[in-house]
């Protein structure tokens, strides 16, 4: 996200405006959409640290549960970030001395590679969910 938020502007006098076509909700949703994708991910690694000792079988199943369907939802989100900012980045007028295209290109990649990213987090969540379903999973890791 750091692509769009900090090298996707362009100040023109006392104005900025977005690389992207003058668009500046595509800077703005693809800013979005990563600043909580990172911090999403963020906070799915510390679940993922401390699940073992979590003691609730429902609060496992619901941490597996909402990280299949935050990832999965995040995928469909990468892919509308791809697609806008592309179409944008395609009806743009060349920046002067040609200041951030590469910034700009690279957030368009790294947008496709996210679909991917986030595709596969929700595939191997859906499996943890699809093992956890006769419950060894999410049963505790010691006998009380």
């Amino acid at each position: 996200w750091c692509c769009i938020s900090f090298n996707a502007w362009h100040k023109k006098g006392r104005k900025e405006y977005c690389l992207y076509n003058n668009d500046n909700a595509a800077c703005r949703f693809g800013s979005t959409i990563g600043l909580i994708g990172f911090l999403a991910a963020t906070a799915f690694l510390v679940l993922e640290a401390i699940f073992q000792n979590l003691s609730s079988i429902k609060l496992r199943r619901r941490a597996v549960l909402m990280d299949t369907g935050f990832s999965a939802t995040w995928s469909i989100l990468y892919l509308i970030v791809f697609g806008y900012l592309g179409i944008a980045w395609g009806k743009a007028d060349y920046p002067y001395l040609g200041n951030g295209i590469n910034n700009c290109r690279a957030a368009i990649v790294f947008s496709f590679f996210s679909i991917a990213a986030w595709g596969g987090c929700a595939f191997l969540a859906y499996a943890r969910w699809q093992q956890g379903a006769d419950m060894t999973e999410f049963t505790s890791g010691f006998d009380p």
